[in-house]
């Protein structure tokens, strides 16, 4: 049902993942390969911090990866992304990095373009609370911007780190919604994706899988979800598969 090719033309020996859509054939995916903002490296993997970069597809070919906007980019980690309809808002996880140690927490930033097309100093999304106390990641917003999925480790979950919903109001976001047992396990549910016919894709190392992370899917009618489907062989290994996304 399905070939899986391996992108060689944008794939290093380092780290890429979680590639969405830019713009027009161009689209936006995080790295931690050697040019990579800034000279110290992350303890865990002994690579450099992740930063955004971009690619175009041309004739069927994606071209060189470039980085992405130094506004966006910093020294620490910045990860998966995700854009309003118009491209003109980005969610985004950062971890930040204070002299020569590294916070504890990854949290959200959204940052906006201003009327010449440049993106804009990013600020922190305040969901929680007091958002320093847990881990907020890999975000994606509907398209039609008014519901913001993510993973949180946040008190009160499952276990690891759960997938929550937050919607949009005049003053901000709303109180996350916990996903609920469903969706979520006593492990990690990360990098959410809601098609548009309403399937539900997000990877999870708490269901019954093929090894490490796992791609599932499941229906979301309202605000109930159907029981995870695995997407089994080729789009699932033995390793970790996940941030998967759909053109169309």
């Amino acid at each position: 049902r399905y070939a899986v090719e391996r992108l060689d033309s944008i794939s290093t020996i380092r780290n890429e993942y979680a590639m969405v859509p830019l713009g027009v054939n161009e689209f936006i995916f995080t790295s931690d390969r050697a040019a990579s903002t800034g000279d110290e490296k992350y303890g865990w993997t002994g690579e450099k911090f992740s930063d955004f970069y971009t690619t175009q597809l041309v004739d069927g070919q994606y071209l060189r990866p470039k980085k992405f906007t130094d506004v966006i980019n910093t020294p620490g980690h910045e990860g998966t992304c995700t854009f309003n309809k118009s491209k003109t808002e980005m969610i985004f996880a950062r971890t930040v990095v204070v002299g020569d140690k590294e916070d504890n927490f990854t949290q959200l930033y959204v940052a906006h373009k201003d009327g010449n097309g440049n993106w804009q100093q990013a600020t922190k999304l305040v969901l929680f609370g007091d958002d320093t106390l847990q881990n907020v990641g890999q975000p994606f917003l509907t398209e039609d911007g008014k519901s913001l999925f993510f993973s949180s480790d946040a008190q009160g979950g499952f276990g690891g780190k759960d997938l929550y919903v937050a919607s949009r109001t005049a003053e901000g976001w709303s109180q996350p919604r916990n996903l609920g047992p469903n969706i979520n396990s006593d492990k990690d549910e990360v990098f959410p994706f809601l098609r548009k016919d309403g399937l539900f894709f997000f990877s999870s190392n708490g269901l019954d899988g093929m090894g490490g992370l796992d791609i599932y899917y499941a229906q979301k009618t309202g605000w109930k979800f159907s029981r995870p489907t695995n997407l089994q062989w080729p789009m699932n290994s033995g390793g970790d598969d996940f941030a998967v996304f759909f053109t169309s």
